[in-house]
C-alpha cells in the first residue's frame, strides 16, 4: 500500500527539547562510534601495509643477492673455461679470480655478502689444482672432491648448483656455496667453479630492515632452520625446537600461505605480531613487530576522535538549548533572538574554523603517510560537523523568520548539469545507478534563489542515495503551467506508514535501529520543506515501504533575463582566444551537458558538434576533420574511456588527435589515470571558462587562434 503525504505550509507542533538533545547526542554517538571503527580499519591497514613494505623490500635484496652470485659465476666460468683451454697457468687464473673479488669487494654490501670465488682444474698444465681468489696457497691436504659443492657442480650437469654449508673448521659461519662445472668442446670435464657467500651477510640486513620500526626481520631455510635472527644463538637451529619463539609458526610456514598479523612472543619475551612468506627459493622471509606500538596509533586515534566527538556534541547541545530557550521568547524579544543567532552562529564556527585550520597546519608538518591519512580523516569528519552546525543554524533563523530569499537571474541548464554530475559520481561509488530525464522545452534561464534550489535538490537526492542499497535513483524534470517540478525516486527502503506524518519534524529520524549507521541530525527534510515553502510550492511524497519512495517538489517558476545572468567570462577578453576556424566534437550523454559545452565553445566562436555515445563519436570522427574531442568520461554502453581507446587504433593519423576528458570525478589521481588511458588532459565539470580558455589555447592549432571577438 502506498502512502503519500503532502507537505505544506501547516504548523508543525515543536518537539520537547529533551528530545532533540536525546536525538543529536545519538547521532554525535553514532559517527564516534562508526568513526572510530572505520579509522581502527584504516590505521591497522596502514600498519598491515608498511610490514608488506618491509618484507617487499627486504625480498628483493635477498632475491638480487642470491640472482647476482650467479650471474657472475656465470661470467667465471666462462672466463675461466676459455683461460684453461687456452693454457694459462694456475697464477693467471687465481690473478684473475683475485681481481673480480677485489672489484666486488668495492661495495660494503657486497663485501658482507660475498666470501671467495675458487675453483678445481684437472687439466692445467702443472696438473690439477685448487685455486682460490685472494689465497695464493691453498690448504694442501684440501679435496674437493670429497665436498658436497663438488659433487653437486657434476650431478647439475653444466647448470648451476646451490649447496647449503654448515659452519665447520673450514667455514666459520654458515654458507651458500653457487657451482659449476666447465668442459670442453668434446665434453670432458675441465674441472668446477665455485662461488661462496656467507648467510651472515645476508642475514644482518634481513634483521635490520625493520629496527626503524620497533622490530626486526627473521629468515628460515626451507628445512625450517633459524638463518637470520637477533639472537644468534638460536640461529642454525630449528625453529620447531620447543625454547625458540617461532616453533608455533613451523606448521604453518610449512603449509605455503602467506601469515598476517599472527600473535607471537618477540626474542626479548614480548607480543608481538608476525608477518611471513615464502621466498622464490623455498626460504620464510618474516618481520616480528611488537604488538603495543603497532596498535598503539589506533588507540591514540580512537581517543582522539571521542574526545572530539564528545566536545562536539556538548558544543551542539548547548546550541540547542540556547536556540530553545531563544525560542520560548521569541514573541518578546525577536531583536534579543536576532542578535544571539548572529553571535551564535560567530562563536560555533569558531572553534570549528579553528579544528580545520590545525588540521591544514598539521599537514604542513613532517608526517608519516599514514598519518597524514589521519590529517584528512580528521579534516573531513571536522566540515561534515560543520554541515550539521550550518543545518541547525538555518533551522533557527527559518523558525524565528529571520531568513530571507536572495533571488538572482542564473543559467538553469548549467545548474542542473552541476547537480546531475555529482550525483552521479556519488550513486557510483556506492554501485547504483543515477538516472535522468527531462520532459517537454525546460527554460534556459530562470530567476530564484538557485543556492536554496540546489540546496533542496542536494538533500533530497543525497537522501535517496544514502537510503538505498541497490538499483537507481532517477531525476525528473519538468515544466508546466509556469511552475518548475523535480522528482526524485528511489528503490530505496521506502517510508512505513506510521511514520508519514513526522517526516517533516525536525530532529526526527525514521527507523532508527535499522538506519543507525547512517548518520544524520534529521533536520535536511523540514528545513527543505521551509524553502519550498518560501518559493510559494510543495513537497509531494509518495512511498511505498521497501520498495522505494517518491519525492515531488513544485516551484513557481520565473523566468530569467539571460543579460542579467553574470558572465562566466570572468576572465580578461584580452587572454581569451577566437578560433572560428576550428571543429570541435563535444561527446556526452547528457543533453543539458551537450547545451552547456556548446554554448561555452561559441563563446570563442568555435564551430562544434556534439555526439550522445561513445559509438557516435567513433563514427564522427571517422567522417570528419576535428581539431579538438571533449569526451565525457561516463558513459552507458560504452565510457569515454573505451571509445578513446578505439580512436586511438583507428590509424596514425588519430594517435595525435587532441582528447580531453570530461568528468566529475576530479580526486586525487584522476589526472594521471586519464593520461595514461590516451587522453590528452581533462576538464572537470561544472566546467570553468578560465579552465576552458587553457586547454584550448593549449590544444587548438596556432594558426586557427586568434583574438576573441565575444559581446
Amino acid at each position: 500500500m502506498k502512502e503519500q503525504l503532502l507537505a505544506g505550509p501547516i504548523a508543525e507542533p515543536k518537539r520537547p527539547l529533551y528530545i532533540q538533545l536525546f536525538f543529536t547526542a545519538f547521532a554525535f554517538l553514532v559517527m564516534v562510534l562508526l568513526s572510530n571503527a572505520f579509522m581502527d580499519n584504516i590505521v591497522r591497514g596502514y600498519l598491515k601495509q608498511n610490514a608488506i613494505s618491509i618484507l617487499d623490500l627486504t625480498q628483493e635484496q635477498i632475491i638480487s643477492d642470491l640472482t647476482e652470485p650467479q650471474t657472475v659465476l656465470d661470467d667465471i666460468s666462462r672466463m675461466t673455461r676459455a683461460m684453461v683451454l687456452r693454457g694459462d697457468n694456475a697464477d693467471i687464473l687465481q690473478d684473475y679470480m683475485t681481481t673480480v673479488l677485489e672489484y666486488l669487494f668495492l661495495d660494503n654490501h657486497r663485501k658482507e655478502v660475498y666470501s671467495t670465488i675458487f675453483g678445481f682444474f684437472e687439466t692445467l698444465p702443472d696438473g690439477s689444482a685448487l685455486i682460490e681468489g685472494l689465497v695464493r696457497d691453498t690448504a694442501a691436504w684440501y679435496d674437493p672432491t670429497g665436498h658436497s659443492w663438488y659433487r653437486n657442480a657434476i650431478l647439475a650437469n653444466g647448470e648451476i648448483a646451490a649447496t647449503m654449508i654448515d659452519s665447520n673448521i673450514i667455514y666459520a659461519n654458515p654458507s651458500l656455496i653457487f657451482s659449476r662445472c666447465i668442459f670442453d668442446d668434446s665434453g670432458r670435464r675441465l674441472g668446477a667453479v665455485g662461488l661462496r657467500i656467507e648467510i651472515d651477510g645476508i642475514g644482518n640486513f634481513v634483521v635490520n630492515t625493520a629496527m626503524a620500526q620497533g622490530g626486526y626481520g627473521i629468515l628460515i631455510s626451507e628445512d625450517l632452520v633459524l638463518l637470520a635472527y637477533p639472537n644468534r644463538d638460536f640461529v642454525g637451529r630449528n625453529i620447531r625446537e620447543d625454547d625458540i619463539p617461532l616453533s608455533v609458526l613451523a606448521d604453518k610456514l610449512l603449509s605455503g600461505k602467506d601469515i598476517t598479523e599472527y600473535p607471537v612472543v618477540s626474542y626479548k619475551g614480548e607480543d608481538a605480531v608476525a608477518f611471513f612468506r615464502q621466498l622464490p627459493n623455498g626460504w620464510y622471509l618474516g618481520v616480528d613487530l611488537p604488538r603495543l606500538p603497532y596498535y598503539q596509533s589506533a588507540t591514540n586515534l580512537a581517543l582522539i576522535l571521542s574526545v572530539l566527538g564528545i566536545a562536539l556534541a556538548t558544543v551542539l547541545s548547548l546550541v540547542l538549548i540556547s536556540v530553545d530557550a531563544a525560542r520560548n521568547k521569541a514573541d518578546m524579544e525577536s531583536r534579543y533572538k536576532s542578535d544571539f543567532l548572529a553571535n551564535m552562529s560567530h562563536e560555533i564556527r569558531t572553534p570549528m574554523n579553528a579544528i580545520i585550520g590545525m588540521t591544514e597546519l598539521l599537514a604542513n608538518e613532517q608526517l608519516s603517510e599514514h598519518q597524514m591519512g589521519f590529517i584528512d580523516d580528521i579534516k573531513v569528519s571536522a566540515h561534515s560537523l560543520l554541515l550539521i552546525i550550518n543545518n541547525i543554524l538555518d533551522f533557527s533563523k527559518i523558525e524565528s523568520g529571520k531568513f530571507t530569499l536572495n533571488p538572482v537571474h542564473y543559467d538553469f541548464h548549467a545548474f542542473i548539469d552541476n547537480i546531475i554530475s555529482m550525483f552521479r559520481y556519488v550513486a557510483q561509488k556506492k554501485g547504483l545507478e543515477f538516472k535522468f530525464e527531462s520532459v517537454g522545452e525546460i527554460p534556459e534561464y530562470l530567476y530564484g534563489d538557485d543556492l536554496r534550489i540546489r540546496q533542496i535538490l542536494t538533500n533530497i537526492c543525497g537522501n535517496a542515495i544514502k537510503y538505498t542499497e541497490k538499483g537507481q535513483v532517477k531525476l525528473k524534470i519538468s515544466f508546466s503551467d509556469g511552475k518548475l517540478i523535480f522528482e526524485i525516486s528511489d528503490t530505496g527502503m521506502g517510508i512505513r506508514k506510521e511514520d508519514m506524518p513526522r517526516l517533516f519534524d525536525a530532529f526526527e529520524r525514521m527507523e532508527m535501529e535499522k538506519n543507525r549507521s547512517i548518520a544524520g541530525t534529521g533536520l535536511g527534510l523540514p528545513i527543505c520543506k521551509s524553502f519550498v515553502e518560501m518559493m510559494g510550492g510543495c513537497i509531494l511524497v509518495d512511498s511505498e515501504h521497501g520498495q522505494g519512495s517518491v519525492f515531488t517538489v513544485v516551484i513557481p517558476a520565473v523566468l530569467g533575463d539571460k543579460t542579467k545572468v553574470k558572465s562566466v567570462m570572468n576572465i580578461g577578453k584580452e587572454q581569451a582566444l577566437c578560433a572560428p576556424d576550428v571543429s570541435v566534437l563535444v561527446v556526452d550523454d547528457n543533453e543539458f551537458n551537450l547545451r552547456v559545452a556548446e554554448g561555452l565553445l561559441g563563446l570563442f566562436k568555435i564551430k562544434t558538434k556534439t555526439a550522445s555515445s561513445g559509438k557516435e563519436a567513433i563514427d564522427l570522427v571517422q567522417k570528419n576533420d576535428f581539431d579538438l574531442v571533449f569526451m565525457d568520461h561516463m558513459m552507458p554502453e560504452m565510457d569515454g574511456v573505451e571509445a578513446t581507446g578505439i580512436i586511438r587504433k583507428l590509424g596514425a593519423q588519430y594517435e595525435n588527435l587532441p582528447i580531453i576528458a570530461l568528468t566529475a570525478n576530479a580526486i586525487n589521481g584522476a589526472k594521471e589515470t586519464f593520461l595514461s588511458s590516451g587522453f590528452n588532459g581533462f576538464i572537470s565539470k561544472p566546467i570553468s571558462i578560465q579552465e576552458l580558455n587553457e586547454v584550448l589555447s593549449e590544444w587548438l592549432p596556432i594558426e586557427n587562434s586568434g583574438k576573441p571577438d565575444m559581446q
